[in-house]
């Protein structure tokens, strides 16, 4: 018997393709194991997040710590709509600029707390990369995400500190 693929609905915010492509990436080096559904959240209806158990948020960090322009409708619509996410796990990858010392990464941090008040549970710590620091968000996604589906198998084994990639936490 092989071993069970694992559906995960990817969400992504992106202004310039580097969540997107990074999604892409994991993708890639990962469908031996997980069944990868990638959308962009611009292009979310939330009340279909209902009928989901799984998702990972891949967001990147716009202006002062929001989301993308282009998925802030989506987070407003989120945020109004309030859908019953009971049923949903999620994990978040945040990319941002360690330059913006306050607002690092907090485009992912938008996610999770949106998230969190319809009632879904994040699984596992949130990964930020600094892409100033990082030359391939991959290779610092890679370790977290295999601990993340770890954490999604087995929840008693998940950490809950945030953790980040491309130097000290700030």
């Amino acid at each position: 018997m092989g071993q069970q693929s694992i559906s995960l609905l990817v969400l992504v915010a992106t202004m310039t393709g580097t969540a997107e492509i990074l999604a892409e990436d994991l993708e890639r080096e990962f469908s031996d194991t997980v069944d990868f559904r990638i959308q962009l959240l611009e292009e979310l209806e939330v009340g279909a997040l209902e009928r989901e158990s799984l998702a990972l948020v891949v967001s990147s960090t716009y202006g002062t710590g929001d989301v993308p322009e282009t998925a802030e409708p989506t987070l407003q619509a989120l945020k109004d709509a309030r859908p019953d996410l009971g049923s949903l796990s999620y994990g978040i990858i945040s990319l941002g600029d360690g330059t913006y010392v306050n607002t690092f990464a907090r485009g992912g941090d938008n996610w999770d707390e949106a998230l969190a008040a319809c009632g879904a549970t994040r699984r596992g710590e949130v990964l930020k990369v600094d892409c100033l620091l990082v030359e391939d968000p991959l290779e610092a996604a890679k370790e977290w995400f295999g601990r993340w589906l770890a954490a999604v198998a087995d929840p008693q084994a998940e950490g809950s500190a945030a953790h980040r990639a491309g130097g000290s936490p700030g």
